[in-house]
């Protein structure tokens, strides 16, 4: 609490390897502590940064207290619920989220027996249990779901605090604040500022009280306070509680400067954000550089901990300076808060994908008001880093690799022999002078081992596609027996093969490549997930109609009318800042009714997938990788949509 975080972590370590060898030599009596100082370890390892540590102390408690359930269930099951909610938290840490929602449910469901059976003793615990299933929920879209978790907490909470307000108002205060988050999520936004409001009067009651103790949840709550007014449009409000908290972190950092400076920076930032809505973009710009400031010094120290915070800050910064059309400044900034990024994302993608991919639509956005190409030199390491394979010269000039390819190559406008990867997108044959500049690309991503010189380019099809600015999906056919064929993305930034996973597609999105804006952008990234990423039998293609099926050509036409009475094209819709797309999709030789969610970071659940028709007779393709095979010679392939 003192912000003597170094030293709280030796203390931990020294409790762990103490009760180590004492639960060695008698486990049956100090099993139990090892366990709970495991679970200490993990939050102060946590604390500075030391995340996959932290997860596997967290894990080793988790381990302990199963064996001692199945031992003794009254006497531990409380602590193996405590102890997976602890779990999640540290899953959720390194953007394991669904696993950190099935360790919070499991504790959830943990809870509500202990409370069923005591509930006085029990209830507290189930509150705050459903408080972290709220927000693994939101995590992964799943917002009603989470709304519900949230008030069942405050629901909780309401009847302790009335029973025993001295001992549960603050914890009321707590669920309220998250209420208002999730409230708001789902567009609510008078009932999100309502919590916030009522939050923020219990939280002002208990700091008039005990200062020391409830000063820094008052400045939280205001914080999230201003973001609901701001929201409402009611910005001056907003700002009188933004710079209150700013008022309040200040005179905290004064008396405790290790624990409460990087509040301090977050409540800068979000001050930056009000003054800006206002108008003051001087004023927006000083608030946004100051704390850019205090998060270096912070980064100085434990640059672990810290490093993504400061990312996000110059971000915040770069966005000051594009409001005051320094737009040079502001590009600048954001390759900074990238190559900071970088490394964090490349191992944890799914907690640092979001901003990360932000950035660098900011970083395009600024070049584009510049009049300015992207700067390949700089972002291509950056890129590298979390998967898009960049597009590198190595000292060599791409017209000569243009110029050496059009000697080499023979004719490219034949059709490639197979079904087309990705029905619904407009396909069409390059002339040659953009085929060999695709080609080039290819060549100059692969390096020392160029696609061309190992793999018979005999055909090239390509479509644009609207999710994907700047990007082309091509279709390459490759001289085989049988006909193959290979599918990649290919831009000025780099190349992307799709291997039959979502790992490349979510890579894209990381590095800002993807666009989800509109319904007609969401419904072709969906297409193109669904063509990209399958199982053993290959893709969920979605089909729009019958001519998307791919049938051998004898199929009868009694057949061919009962299928197109079962397709139905597909539907996207917006919810909040997700999608929900239904239609229907092909997999492996059977037609199926899907319906899918899609969320602002790339990632697509399918919810349903009902059968229609099974033993459907379509030209047989094999998928290995990022190549695909026609295993009958006598095929023919599907007619080109152009």
């Amino acid at each position: 609490d003192l912000g003597r975080r170094e030293d709280a972590l030796g203390a931990a370590e020294e409790a762990v390897a103490l009760y180590r060898d004492l639960a060695a030599a008698r486990p049956e009596a100090f099993t139990p502590n090892l366990a709970a100082s495991l679970n200490t370890l993990a939050n102060h390892l946590s604390a500075l940064g030391r995340r996959e540590e932290a997860l596997a102390a967290a894990e080793e408690a988790v381990a302990l207290y199963r064996d001692l359930v199945a031992a003794r269930p009254e006497a531990f099951t409380p602590d193996l619920a405590g102890s997976l909610n602890n779990l999640a938290n540290h899953l959720s840490d390194l953007g394991r989220r669904e696993d950190a929602l099935g360790a919070a449910e499991e504790a959830v469901a943990l809870y509500r027996d202990l409370a069923a059976a005591r509930p006085e003793a029990f209830t507290p615990d189930l509150a705050i249990s459903l408080n972290n299933l709220a927000g693994f929920l939101s995590g992964l879209g799943r917002r009603e779901d989470a709304l519900e978790a949230a008030e069942e907490a405050v629901a909780l909470r309401r009847d302790l605090a009335a029973a025993r307000p001295e001992a549960f108002t603050p914890d009321l205060a707590m669920s309220l604040n998250n209420l208002a988050g999730f409230l708001s999520d789902l567009g609510r936004r008078e009932a999100a500022l309502e919590a916030a409001e009522e939050a923020v009067a219990l939280r002002r009651d208990l700091a008039a009280a005990r200062p020391e103790a409830f000063t820094p949840d008052l400045a939280a709550s205001l914080n999230n306070l201003a973001r609901f007014l701001s929201d409402l449009g009611r910005r001056e409000a907003a700002l009188g509680a933004a710079e209150e908290a700013v008022v309040l972190y200040r005179d905290l950092v004064g008396a405790r400067p290790e624990a409460f400076t990087p509040n301090l920076a977050g409540s800068l930032n979000n001050l930056a954000k009000v003054l800006s809505a206002l108008g003051r973009r001087e004023a927006a710009l000083g608030a946004a550089e100051e704390a850019v400031v205090l998060y270096r010094d912070l980064v100085g120290a434990r640059p672990e901990a810290f490093t993504p915070n400061l990312a996000m800050s110059i971000s915040v910064l770069s966005d000051m300076h594009r409001d005051l059309g320094d737009h040079a400044r502001c590009r600048a900034a954001c390759l900074e808060a990238a190559a900071l990024l970088a490394p964090f994302m490349a191992r944890h993608p799914d907690a640092h994908g979001g901003l990360f991919g932000q950035i660098l639509k900011d970083y395009a956005a600024a070049c584009a008001a510049l009049g300015e190409e992207p700067d390949m030199g700089r972002l291509a390491p950056l890129l590298a880093e979390v998967g898009v394979t960049p597009v590198a010269t190595g000292g060599r000039d791409p017209a000569a690799v243009e110029a050496a390819l059009d000697q080499r190559l023979g004719a490219l406008d034949m059709p490639v022999a197979l079904p087309i990867m990705a029905p619904g997108f407009d396909w069409t044959h390059p002339d040659r002078g953009a085929a060999l500049e695709l080609l080039a690309r290819l060549d100059l991503a692969a390096g020392d081992t160029p696609f061309t010189e190992t793999h018979q380019v005999t055909g090239l099809r390509i479509a644009r596609l609207p999710c994907c600015a700047g990007l082309v999906l091509a279709d390459i056919a490759i001289a085989s027996d049988p006909p193959a064929a290979a599918t990649l993305l290919i831009g000025p930034a780099g190349v992307v093969g799709l291997y039959g996973t979502a790992q490349p597609l979510q890579a894209l999105n990381t590095a800002g490549l993807i666009d989800m804006g509109d319904a007609e952008k969401a419904a072709a990234y969906l297409r193109l997930y669904c063509a990209a990423v399958g199982g053993d039998d290959g893709p969920f293609r979605i089909v729009d109609g019958i001519g998307d099926l791919a049938l051998i050509d004898d199929t009868p036409e009694t057949d061919r009318t009962r299928l197109s009475e079962l397709i139905e094209p597909l539907q996207i819709a917006q919810d909040g800042d997700t999608w929900s797309g239904s239609g229907t999709a092909c997999y492996g030789t059977t037609l199926f009714r899907v319906s899918f969610r899609l969320d602002r970071n790339g990632r697509v659940e399918m919810l349903d997938d009902t059968p229609l028709a099974a033993d459907l007779s379509l030209h047989p393709v094999r998928y290995e990788g990022m190549f695909r095979f026609l295993n009958r010679a006598d095929s023919k392939p599907e007619q080109d949509k152009s």
